[in-house]
């Protein structure tokens, strides 16, 4: 096995990017010279491949959480990852973790201009009360369900 010296690491990277197809064997993704890493197993300093920096970098910072985890202790690196994979492949339970709030619908302005339309239709001037004002927190307030409820609109929110 031979070791490389400082001044041909950049040819030789270069040339392991071409053979790559300049292709990041992580994120699948087109690596430029000036963003390729050479990467190599810091225990034997044999490389590996081309990785983005920002790949690189991540892989590195995963190794060592690994580490410093404690997880090497109870399994291998490699047995980890594919577990990992496989877990967070499996479908999940239809049961919410009490920290995940759901985030309240926003209400959209369009159906808000457009209830606001059908209010000013539908009744009688003489026994109109005063409009509601359209909620700076886009929630859906108690006047505004109560009139989407009695002038049969279904209100629509952003993002649904």
């Amino acid at each position: 096995m031979r070791q490389l010296k400082n001044s041909e690491v950049k040819e030789f990277r270069e040339e392991l990017l071409l053979e790559q197809e300049n292709i990041c064997p992580l994120c699948e993704q087109h690596i430029n010279k000036n963003d390729a890493a050479l990467d190599h197993d810091h225990d034997s300093g044999e490389i590996r491949g081309v990785l983005h920096q920002t790949c690189n970098s991540l892989e590195g910072v995963i190794k060592s959480r690994f580490r410093r985890a404690g997880v090497h202790k109870l399994t291998d690196l490699i047995t980890y990852l594919n577990n990992l994979i496989v877990y967070l492949q499996k479908e999940h339970m239809e049961v919410l973790h009490p920290t995940n709030i759901p985030k309240p619908k926003k209400l959209k302005k369009s159906s808000y201009n457009y209830l606001k339309k059908r209010y000013k239709l539908s009744t009688d001037k003489r026994h109109k009360k005063k409009f509601p004002d359209y909620p700076k927190s886009k929630k859906l307030t108690k006047g505004l369900t109560q009139l989407y409820f009695e002038l049969f609109v279904e209100p629509e929110y952003y993002g649904v």
